[in-house]
């Protein structure tokens, strides 16, 4: 080995083991997920149904297939995003960081799997993780979030009758 490649080397090897990556805790899950017992479409209908009950406003229905397949994309099993807002807790969001308009409004995706029908939804206890505000954050997403995972665990309760 010529000399100047081991002066490069040795001092690289030495180096090495600081530059491992040091293992991270697991984060906790971006999504809260629930299986419905409802075909699809029943269960995009129980969530714009049951979203009012939690002073949520239902702002849009994306029919992503139906988006997907007119633009040649097609998909097997169909996929709904439903944009939901409670109004207060996004005030109170953007008044804190306007940076945290970027997670709203709030998806609801339901969506197939192998026949089996799922919603989901994003975890926003994270947002105080992401943006300023402090305290006042971190309740408003754990507010948001025990309001989202109400109305999926609603619509999944509702689906066992």
């Amino acid at each position: 080995m010529n000399s100047a490649l081991k002066t490069w080397l040795i001092p690289f090897a030495l180096l090495t083991p600081a530059l491992a990556l040091t293992p991270q805790p697991p984060r906790p899950p971006l999504e809260f997920q629930v299986e419905s017992r409802f075909d699809f479409d029943s269960t995009v209908a129980a969530i714009v149904a049951e979203a009012p009950a939690h002073k949520f406003t239902v702002l849009k229905v994306h029919e992503m297939s139906k988006t997907l397949a007119e633009r040649g994309f097609p998909r097997k099993e169909p996929v709904t995003i439903i944009e939901v807002c409670n109004a207060k807790s996004a005030s109170t969001a953007l008044n804190l960081d306007i940076r945290s308009g970027l997670m709203m409004p709030c998806p609801v995706m339901v969506y197939q799997k192998e026949g089996r029908t799922f919603v989901m939804t994003n975890d926003t206890r994270i947002l105080s993780d992401y943006y300023t505000g402090g305290a006042p954050m971190k309740q408003t997403g754990q507010d948001v979030y025990l309001a989202l995972t109400k109305i999926l665990n609603a619509v999944r309760k509702r689906s066992k009758e």
